[in-house]
């Protein structure tokens, strides 16, 4: 979270309605051991364009330069 808004990303945490997902244009999810996961269908059903769309590719660059920025530090 903090990692996407220190690239100028806007951050909305909350609960979600279905009807909101459906529409959404992205869609992925992190974790410490998975970075960052796009999310290209659900129930069948493409998320946007049905490929990693460039949110997602952003954050999942700027996840992988802040863990290799970790890794020459120790």
């Amino acid at each position: 979270m903090d990692l996407a808004r220190e690239i100028g990303l806007k951050v909305v945490e909350g609960f979600f309605e279905v009807a909101e997902i459906a529409h959404a244009e992205e869609m992925f999810l992190t974790s410490s051991t998975r970075e960052v996961v796009p999310i290209t269908r659900i129930d069948g059903k493409p998320v946007g364009a049905g490929k990693p769309g460039p949110v997602t590719l952003m954050l999942l660059r700027a996840y992988r330069a802040a863990i290799d920025r970790l890794a020459t530090e120790n």
